[in-house]
C-alpha cells in the first residue's frame, strides 16, 4: 500500500512516498472470506432448516431448505413473521423459548407450523442465542428439523394401539401375557381377571406357577415350554387354580411376541369347565 504527499523542501516540491506492506492483512481478509463463503454453502447446502428470528420473531435469514419447509418461494421467509405459520398457543411457546436464549440457554423443542401450502408440518427446533457485532443478544439462531413423518408414523401406531387395546380389554376370553424367561405375567385382561378371581394389579405380580395346582405344574410348565417353542399352537385341559381354591379347565392356545426386547407368550384362555363336566358326567 504506498501514500504520497507532496512537501516543499529549500530546492523545491517532492513527493514523500510511504510504503506499507499489508500483505499480511490482505491474506488475514482473504482467508475471511474464504471462510465466509465455505459457510455460505454449508448452510445453504444443509438439508435442515436454518434460520435466524430477530427479538419481534420475524424471519432475517433462512436458508432454501428452510423456505421449503414454510412452503415459500426462495428468500420468500424474509421479513415474515414466525406467527404467520403458528397458531397463537405455539407461538407464545415460540416467545418463551426466544426469551430463554435472550438468557443465554440453548433449547430444543418441538414445534407445529401450517405452511402457506396448507401442509401441516412438525418441527424439531434446536435454538441458540444470536448476537451482533458488539456482542449484545439480537435474536435466535434456529436449526429446524422436518419430524412430519416420524410424528405421523407415531401417530399411526397410537391408533393401533388402541384398536388392539379395546380388543385386548373387550375379549370374551382371557388373555394372559407372560414372559418366556422369568414366566412373570406382563399384562392381563378383565376377563382373565375375572376366570381367576385376581385385580390386574394382583396378577402383575404373579406367574405362571401361581395359577395352576402344585400337583399339575410339571405337566403345565411343560406345555408352556411347547408353546414357546412353537411345538405345539394350543395347550388342552389345563387345570387352573382360583384365588378362592376351586380349579378350572381352559384350553389354552398362544402366540410368542416381543414386547421392550423381551420375548413372551401371548395366551388365550378358553374356559371349558362346564363343558369337561358334562363331559365327564
Amino acid at each position: 500500500e504506498i501514500n504520497a504527499t507532496v512537501i516543499q523542501t529549500e530546492t523545491g516540491p517532492r513527493i514523500l512516498t510511504l510504503c506499507r506492506d499489508i500483505t499480511a492483512r490482505r491474506q488475514t481478509e482473504e482467508d475471511l472470506k474464504e471462510s465466509e463463503e465455505k459457510y455460505r454453502n454449508l448452510i445453504e447446502k444443509q438439508g435442515e432448516g436454518v434460520v435466524i428470528a430477530d427479538m419481534k420473531e420475524k424471519f432475517v435469514f433462512a436458508n432454501p431448505a428452510a423456505d421449503r419447509i414454510f412452503g415459500v418461494s426462495l428468500g420468500g421467509l424474509i421479513g415474515r413473521s414466525i406467527s404467520e405459520f403458528t397458531t397463537p398457543e405455539q407461538f407464545a411457546t415460540i416467545q418463551e423459548q426466544t426469551e430463554n436464549c435472550r438468557q443465554g440457554v440453548k433449547n430444543t423443542y418441538e414445534a407445529e407450523i401450517l405452511s402457506l401450502d396448507g401442509v401441516k408440518r412438525f418441527l424439531l427446533i434446536t435454538g441458540a442465542p444470536h448476537y451482533d457485532q458488539n456482542g449484545t443478544f439480537d435474536g435466535t439462531f434456529g436449526v429446524l428439523r422436518d419430524i412430519t413423518d416420524r410424528k405421523q408414523a407415531e401417530e399411526a401406531l397410537r391408533a393401533s394401539e388402541e384398536r388392539y387395546r379395546v380388543l385386548f380389554e373387550a375379549s370374551p376370553n382371557g388373555i394372559l401375557v407372560a414372559d418366556i424367561e422369568t414366566q412373570v405375567f406382563r399384562y392381563a385382561n378383565p376377563a382373565i381377571c375375572k376366570m381367576l378371581g385376581y385385580s390386574e394389579e394382583e396378577m402383575m405380580r404373579m406367574s405362571l406357577v401361581d395359577i395352576h395346582p402344585q400337583e399339575s405344574l410339571s405337566y403345565v410348565i411343560s406345555e408352556f415350554g411347547a408353546l414357546a417353542r412353537a411345538e405345539i399352537t394350543s395347550a388342552l385341559n389345563i387345570p387352573c387354580l382360583r384365588r378362592d381354591g376351586k380349579v378350572i379347565y381352559a384350553d389354552i392356545s398362544s402366540a410368542k411376541v416381543l414386547i421392550n426386547g423381551r420375548e413372551c407368550n401371548v395366551g388365550f384362555f378358553n374356559d371349558i369347565t362346564d363343558r369337561k363336566q358334562a363331559e365327564e358326567e
